[in-house]
Order: C-alpha cells, then sequence, then structure tokens
C-alpha cells in the first residue's frame, strides 16, 4: 500500500451502513472511535472482503435495499483482522500455541537473507561434473559397457547373451577351419553383420540339396559345414562381438596400454573361457567403481541436504574421491588426468563445506536468539498482563517449529497445558491472542491490519499491558511491534484515544484519530485532534459554567458535575445543594440530609453556597432562573431550538424533572442514558468535546424528539 499517504474506503449499502467516506492513514495506528451499533464490524469485514475480491453479498442489508459496494481507492494487497476466526483457527489448538510456529517466530527477514546465503552456497557446493566434456565423454562409454556386462551381486558376471558371445571360441577371428573360406565376408566390418544374417537365412532354403544362392547342387560336405556355420555365427552373436570390440575400441585410452593389449588379444582369441571372464570381472569391477563414483557426485543435489546433515557433509562428500591406487586397469595418463580433475573437484567442495558449516553454525546460533528473544518478549508481556503462563518453542528442524504452553506452578515448577482453549480465560485467552496475532500479521507482511474492538472488554492493567506492546516503538533486541504499521483500531473504548492523543502513550507521532457517528445509516467521520476536541472533564465543565452563550439549565448542570467531581467541603457542598434543589424545581433551596430527607438552610450555608456559585456564574439568581429558564415553556422552546444533540438531553432532563413526567417514560435505556448526562457517566478524566462531537446515539436522540414533539403541542395549547 504505497503511493499516496492514505487510502479512501467508500462504502455503500452494506448492513446497518447505507453510506460512508473514511481515511485510513498509511504507516500509522488508525483509531476510530465509535460506539456499539455504529457499524465498526461492518466496517472491517467489508475492508477485508473487498481486499480479498470476494463477493459482497453477506453484508446486505436486512431490508435487501440497494446493492452492497466498497470502493478503494488503490488495493490492499493482504489485509489481516484479529476475529474469532483467528482465535478459534490459528491459535490454541490443542497443545499448539499457534500454528507454523517457525514462520511466525523464527522466519524473519533477517533469517530469509542468512538462508538465502546458505542456499546459495550450498546451489554452488554441485560439482558441475556434466560440464567436463572429457569427463562426458567417459562416463557414456562406461555406461554402455556396464549395460552390456553386468555384475551380480557376489561380483560375479551375470549370464547374459552378451557374454555368452564374447566369451565363445568362434568369433570374429577366431574363425573355424571348416568356415576358412568365408573369412572375406565374416571379417568384412562394413556388411558382416548383414552377411551373417543373409547366410542363416538362406539355410531355411535348401530343402532339395540345392543352393538357394545359385541354384547349383550343394557338396556332399554341405550339411557339415552348414552346422558349423550355424553353431558359431548369428546376426545377434556377431552384433555383440562388434559391439564389444568397438566399445573396447573407445575405451583404449583409458586403459593401461599392457593390460588393453592383453585384453584385446584375449577377446580376439579366445582360447579359455573361464579366463576371460575372471579378466572381465576385474575389467567391470573397476570400471563400474569409476563409473559409480561420477554417478554419485552427479546425483549430488545440495537441495536435498537436510540443515542436520551439514555437520556429516564433508564426510559424505569425502567418499566421492577416487582411489587411483587401487586402479590396475584403468590408470592410463589420460585416466588419471580425469581421476585428479575429479579428486580436485572433490577437494575445493569439502573446503566450501567447512565454510558452510561455519555459517550453518551461525544460522542455528541465530535461531537460537530469535527464539530465546520471542520467549523472553511473550513471557514477558503475559506476566505485566497478570496470565500466569509461559511458553516453549521447540524446534524439531529448520522450517518445523512447534510452540506449547506451560503453567508456571510453585517452586518454578512448570506445567504443559494439553488442552489451551480449556484451560484460559476469555480475558487470558484474547489477551495472548493479540500478541499472537501481532507476530502473525507481521511475519504474513499485511499491508493494512486491523483490530475490531480488541481491548473493550478488559481491564484497565491488562488493556494498557496490551496496547503497550503492540504499539511500542521497536529496539535493537526486539523489531516486532505494529509501530509504524498501517492499523486500523476500531472501538467504543475511549481509553485508548486518551493514552494515545492526550498522554502519548505508549508511542506518540504515528497515530491517527477520528469519531465515527452513524446517522440513520449514514456514517460520519470526524477527525480528533488533542488538544481542542480531547478536554478534560472538569476544565470542560468550569468553561462550560462561565459560558455565558450556554442558558441556564447547560450551565447549572455543568457546574454541579464539577462539584460532584470534585468532592469539595461543606462550602461546595451546599453550592450543590442549592444547583440540586435548582434543577428540580423547589422554589426554595434545601439541604439533601438522607434519602428524602432536607432541611433548611441555615443562613451561613446558604450565603456560602451562593458565594462560590457566583465565582463561576456570576449573575446567578435562583428565583429568576427558576421563573424563567426552568418553566416548561422555556424548556420546550430552548429543546425545539437546541441543535446539539448532547445539550438537548440536558433540556429534556429538566423538563422531565420540571414537569414530573418521567414514568410516562417506558424506554429505561433511554432513562439511564438520560441520567448519565446529568451524573458523572464515565472514569475517564478526559472526553471527547461534546460542543463539537455529535455523542449521542441516533436511536435515543430520535425517541426523545418523538417524546418531546407531543410535549410541545401539549404545552403551546395549555399556554
Amino acid at each position: 500500500m504505497r503511493g499516496e499517504s492514505y487510502i479512501e474506503i467508500n462504502i455503500k449499502n452494506c448492513n446497518n451502513i447505507k453510506e460512508g467516506l473514511i481515511k485510513i492513514e498509511q504507516d500509522k495506528l488508525n483509531i476510530k472511535y465509535a460506539m456499539n451499533g455504529t457499524g465498526k464490524s461492518t466496517l472491517s469485514k467489508a475492508i477485508r472482503i473487498k481486499s480479498e475480491q470476494r463477493n459482497l453479498d453477506e453484508l446486505t442489508p436486512f431490508s435487501k435495499e440497494g446493492v452492497p459496494f466498497v470502493k478503494l481507492s488503490r488495493e490492499i494487497n493482504k489485509v489481516l483482522m484479529f476475529d474469532d476466526e483467528f482465535v478459534n483457527n490459528i491459535v490454541f489448538n490443542e497443545n499448539e500455541v499457534i500454528k507454523n510456529s517457525f514462520d511466525v517466530f523464527i522466519k524473519t527477514e533477517d533469517y530469509d537473507i542468512r538462508r538465502k546465503q546458505l542456499n546459495d552456497m550450498l546451489r554452488d557446493l554441485k560439482m558441475q561434473v556434466v560440464e567436463n566434456d572429457k569427463i562426458e565423454e567417459m562416463i557414456n562409454v562406461f555406461f554402455e559397457v556396464s549395460k552390456k556386462i553386468v555384475q551380480n551381486n557376489d561380483g560375479r558376471l551375470k549370464s547374459n547373451p552378451f557374454l555368452k558371445a564374447i566369451t565363445r571360441k568362434e568369433n570374429l577371428h577366431n574363425i573355424p577351419q571348416r568356415l576358412e573360406k568365408y573369412k572375406i565376408f565374416i571379417q568384412n566390418d562394413n556388411y558382416n553383420i548383414e552377411w551373417i544374417d543373409w547366410k542363416n537365412r538362406g539355410f531355411n532354403f535348401d530343402e532339395r540339396h540345392i543352393c538357394p544362392f545359385c541354384s547349383e547342387k550343394l557338396q556332399n560336405d554341405y550339411n557339415e559345414e552348414k552346422e558349423v556355420f550355424t553353431k558359431s555365427y548369428d546376426k545377434n552373436n556377431t552384433r555383440h562381438i562388434k559391439d564389444m570390440l568397438n566399445y573396447f575400441k573407445d575405451m583404449e585410452k583409458y586403459i593401461n596400454k599392457d593390460k588393453y593389449e592383453v585384453l584385446e588379444s584375449s577377446l580376439r582369441t579366445v582360447e579359455d573361457d573361464a579366463s576371460l571372464k575372471l579378466e572381465l570381472e576385474t575389467f567391470i569391477k573397476e570400471l563400474n567403481y569409476i563409473k559409480n563414483k561420477i554417478i554419485e557426485i552427479r546425483e549430488f543435489d545440495s537441495y536435498k541436504i537436510k540443515n542436520e546433515e551439514i555437520s556429516k557433509l564433508d564426510e559424505k562428500v569425502k567418499k566421492f574421491e577416487i582411489n587411483k591406487s587401487i586402479l590396475n586397469i584403468f590408470n592410463s595418463e589420460y585416466s588419471l588426468e580425469i581421476v585428479d580433475s575429479i579428486n580436485e573437484k572433490v577437494k575445493n567442495l569439502i573446503e566450501k563445506i567447512t565454510i558452510l558449516k561455519s555459517d550453518v553454525g551461525k544460522l542455528n546460533g541465530y535461531i537460537q536468539a530469535v527464539i530465546k528473544n520471542s520467549k523472553q518478549d511473550i513471557d514477558a508481556f503475559l506476566e505485566s498482563a497478570g496470565i500466569n503462563y509461559e511458553i516453549v518453542i521447540l524446534v524439531k528442524d529448520e522450517g518445523d517449529a512447534t510452540t506449547i504452553l506451560k503453567y508456571k506452578g510453585k517452586d518454578n515448577i512448570s506445567y504443559e497445558v494439553e488442552n489451551i482453549k480449556k484451560h484460559l480465560s476469555w480475558g487470558e485467552k484474547n489477551a495472548f491472542a493479540l500478541i499472537l496475532f501481532m507476530y502473525y500479521s507481521l511475519r504474513q507482511e499485511a499491508e493494512l491490519i486491523i483490530l475490531d474492538d480488541p481491548i473493550s472488554s478488559f481491564d484497565s492493567n491488562k488493556k494498557y499491558a496490551i496496547i503497550n506492546r503492540l504499539f511500542k516503538k521497536t529496539n535493537g533486541n526486539n523489531n516486532l511491534s505494529l509501530y509504524n504499521k498501517t492499523v486500523l483500531m476500531l472501538t467504543h473504548d475511549f481509553e485508548p484515544v486518551i493514552d494515545f492523543i492526550i498522554n502519548h502513550k505508549p508511542t506518540g507521532g504515528f497515530v491517527s484519530a477520528s469519531y465515527l457517528k452513524n446517522n440513520l445509516g449514514m456514517l460520519y467521520e470526524t477527525e480528533i485532534i488533542d488538544n481542542s476536541d480531547i478536554q478534560p472533564v472538569m476544565s470542560m465543565l468550569i468553561n462550560n459554567a462561565r459560558n455565558r452563550e450556554l442558558n441556564y439549565v447547560h450551565r447549572v448542570i455543568s457546574f454541579r458535575k464539577y462539584i460532584e467531581y470534585m468532592n469539595f467541603g461543606d462550602t461546595q457542598s451546599s453550592a450543590y445543594d442549592i444547583l440540586s434543589s435548582l434543577i428540580h424545581g423547589k422554589k426554595i433551596p434545601d439541604r439533601k440530609i438522607g434519602i428524602d430527607q432536607y432541611k433548611s438552610f441555615t443562613e451561613d450555608e446558604l450565603s456560602n453556597g451562593l458565594s462560590y456559585i457566583y465565582k463561576f456564574i456570576e449573575d446567578f439568581d435562583y428565583e429568576s432562573i427558576l421563573k424563567t429558564d426552568y418553566s416548561q415553556k422555556m424548556l420546550v422552546h430552548h429543546y425545539t431550538t437546541e441543535e446539539n444533540n448532547y445539550l438537548k438531553l440536558q433540556i429534556f432532563r429538566q423538563y422531565l424533572e420540571i414537569s414530573d413526567i418521567r414514568d410516562k417514560i417506558n424506554d429505561d435505556v433511554v432513562l439511564k442514558f438520560v441520567d448519565n448526562v446529568y451524573h458523572i457517566e464515565n472514569d475517564y478524566t478526559y472526553c471527547l468535546n461534546f460542543m463539537k462531537y455529535d455523542i449521542v446515539p441516533t436511536y435515543i436522540i430520535k425517541r426523545i424528539d418523538d417524546f418531546m414533539e407531543l410535549e410541545v403541542v401539549k404545552v403551546s395549547k395549555e399556554s
């Protein structure tokens, strides 16, 4: 997601969102603060589905009005979202903390660089003997001969047609006396095989003792000659003998000169087939020895080498060397030159392996260091969040690791957790899963990471432990963090907004915050700017109390809430009771001493209370304000002319009190929300400036508007 510094999401007709446009800034944490029911989950799902180019039908509104539509101002290649799917499918499977532990914890960018360097070295280890023409020529000849002369497992020669043919006494060079007259044909390399075949086929047509070739009458010794010929020569035997002599000629340069002459003579004039077979056994044994060495080298594939095999790889490669001292036949100068070149390659390979083993050791050390850092990091988080567990990362093989969870018992004894999901509480499981998701999303190189209300249900300690770990600035020891990543956090919890925007904790400067409001399906986004938009509750209340542009209803409510927050002494307590009396429409202010128990102010109490009020509401006049601003008619007027929904709520609450019609409201949700506006509604010392942000849910103000519409008519008639 590069190029522009932000991406716009245009969404229409998705669940409860008719239309909306939001912005996500790149390389920042984008906090979208919104109340429940705004459509936060719909928004997150819509972005992910669109990025995956899937069908949006599952987001079709219940009303079936409109076709779901999502447009991204530019493509997002990978979106990962922390949700139930991640918790159910990726983490806590039986006794395994997370799937693909090696990829999640170990396979860092640094690891990939180191592994690539090793892979390059392994690839270079392959000895390119096939690129050597001399070796290629040798191995081709050796292959052909070894296919013809075959050794059994005991080293003896296999009795196949080829062996039988070349060990016969009768061959192309040892012609029986009876057939000497055919020597000119039998020894002719150009056509002897075809001629022998031609003559053997002609014997099939001599039944009448007439020559099938010239039609002359055959001589008396013809049958004897025929028998000798058919026993001595046929097409296949002749081809085998001829092939062997040709092979032998091709191998002349590889064979010791003296040995070559002896073997060639033995093949041409077979006097003792047993002796020849012994010579051939020695010959083929030595040939196979060299051939098999070259095959091992050619088949040496560095990609098949496992990490644990590298420690003994030099021993394996050492066996590729060809021992020249045992060569008695293939020890010609030409052969030894080839053998020396092969052995030199083996030597060079072993030297490279020595370097490789050192680098593998460094890589293994790196893996152990990464495992240690990951374990320390996660264990530290679990401890800070009050989760009494630790992890253990077990590497079975490079590329294969498992992470298990252990419960920390007494006396430093840990117990492996067999079924993780059953043992962790909801809070423990989700807090732990969030940190695992951080590791997972970073390893997946997600372009956008979505956190949908990730911490709202946790207590304050766990909230900060999670936020601090997810977004802390990176350092030399641990580079894993969502700091400076493109993250969308959707939350109805205001605490993260305070932490990041006001307190700049755990980090500042890379956060963008906004407020989302769904008004009858229209999704609006308003940017939140730190000091101007998020104000200390006390400061905002006191400023509203002093603000002459606000009517007295709002000023009185704000000042009473200010005193309620501060919990002052007697003077402030008297001021609080005076303001409460005004809110309840009492003609004469009194003091509350118990539940439904009141008493009149003493002169000093009343004077001190009013004096304190005058410091903030200088023109405060109890009787005048009660008659003007707190009449039904004026409250209805204030309500119908007020545009700020938060202030309308205050007026509505005051109208219920003055008119004593609270019982007419049958909606407990509305009443609770309205009551909270009058009193301390949260534990935070900061809040959004309600003069700028519409923080009242649309369904609440809609119900109140409907109620007040009837009251306006009623009051108008009465007046």
